[in-house]
């Protein structure tokens, strides 16, 4: 600010009014020079306040304009980086639902139930006819599968009429595929009780149950034992996905 000062008052020194004022008063009385002097003076502070003030505006102005400026820019930098947060926020959740839906789908197909595991033993029966099998009740079933609670929905069950044969088609119903573990080894406890009785009596026999086919297809596991069992296993599997499809 000094300097700003000290260049105003010398540019104004040089100027030609400063000339013009000071060859008027060397031709002027000792009063009359004293007067015009002050008032010399008090112009020369007047006009040097008016030139700094113009200059501090014009900063002020300049600091202002960039303030804002810079303001803007920040604003706008903030913008952009507050869109690109929540498109990044919105892709993943856009994913996450789409990866629960495949889920939620996948889940309610493998538990849609589409028949009735006496529908499908009969329709087995239907197409192979096997003379010697016969329904077990259903309330006999648990005499012969020690199944845990909860563990299926239904079951359908027929055996050969015949002691000296183990021939049997069973189809169970799952509650949930997840329970297909705790079946399966209901399943294998009842085949190998039943095997250990043909063991010594009827090798023929023994050997169907050793090679029992088990099954699963979503909710529904299938159990055969006997010569057709490829074929039993086969009409299973294509009812089902027939009925998918």
């Amino acid at each position: 600010m000094v300097e700003n000062f000290v260049e105003s008052v010398e540019s104004f020194s040089n100027s030609t009014v400063f000339t013009c004022l000071k060859s008027v008063l060397c031709q002027t009385k000792a009063t009359t020079r004293t007067i015009a002097l002050f008032i010399c003076g008090k112009s020369i502070i007047f006009l040097t306040a008016i030139i700094l003030l113009t200059k501090q505006c014009k900063i002020q102005w300049y600091l202002l304009t960039k303030f804002e400026r810079g303001t803007r820019m920040n604003q706008v930098e903030s913008s952009r980086k507050k869109w690109v947060v929540f498109t990044v926020v919105t892709f993943i959740c856009t994913i996450a639902v789409l990866i629960g839906a495949f889920f939620a789908i996948h889940h309610m197909r493998e538990n849609y139930a589409q028949y009735t595991p006496d529908e499908i033993t009969q329709q087995i029966m239907e197409k192979l006819e096997p003379k010697d099998l016969a329904k077990v009740d259903a309330g006999q079933i648990s005499k012969h599968y020690e199944i845990p609670d909860g563990v299926i929905e239904s079951s359908s069950l027929y055996m050969s009429k015949s002691s000296e044969s183990a021939s049997e088609l069973a189809c169970f119903l799952l509650t949930d595929t997840s329970k297909y573990d705790q079946l399966k080894h209901a399943i294998n406890t009842h085949i190998s009780a039943k095997a250990a009785g043909f063991k010594t009596l009827n090798p023929a026999q023994y050997n169907a149950l050793k090679n029992v086919v088990i099954s699963q297809k979503g909710r529904y596991v299938l159990v055969s034992v006997g010569s057709v069992g490829a074929a039993e296993e086969k009409l299973f599997l294509d009812l089902l996905n027939e009925k998918s499809s």
